[in-house]
């Protein structure tokens, strides 16, 4: 009987692509947990496509196993911990309600220590700013509207 692990790995990488770029992302990791084999052949494709999205889920859940898997198939690890916000994908279905922020704003609200620990041994930087984690930021214009709102009641 045929399988899929009969076929050449040239076939298996066009079959991923086809499911990463025509269905979706569940899809290419179902496919890739088929088998030993095709996990090997798939997985640097979601890595390499999906890096950024898996390294933010990663900081969110405290899986330090994503976080070196993702750094293996980066193209720069840097991109990956101070991406600059990570805007774009933060939109993506796994990862609702942070408007703009880098892994590490990310694995401290979450408290995952062991991540953020992780990310500051791995160059992380501590003085990057972020927008929607918490209430904590607001405009100059919003505090001069609060303030002006507080005198006049």
């Amino acid at each position: 009987m045929a399988s899929l692990g009969c076929l050449p790995p040239e076939l298996i990488l066009e079959i991923a692509n086809w499911l990463l770029h025509n269905v979706d992302l569940h899809s290419l990791a179902c496919f890739s947990a088929v088998s030993r084999s095709l996990h090997g052949l798939v997985t640097p494709v979601l890595y390499t496509d999906f890096g950024a999205i898996a390294f933010e889920w990663a900081a969110q859940h405290g899986s330090i196993a994503t976080l070196e898997r993702a750094i293996r198939y980066a193209d720069d690890e840097m991109d990956l911990i101070n991406p600059g916000n990570f805007v774009s994908s933060l939109e993506h279905p796994l990862l609702q309600g942070d408007d703009d922020a880098d892994p590490l704003h990310i694995a401290a609200k979450y408290g995952q220590d062991k991540v953020v620990t992780w990310l500051l041994d791995h160059g992380a930087d501590i003085t990057a700013s972020s927008r929607g984690l918490c209430d904590c930021y607001y405009s100059d214009l919003i505090w001069e509207d609060r303030e002006g709102e507080s005198t006049a009641a």
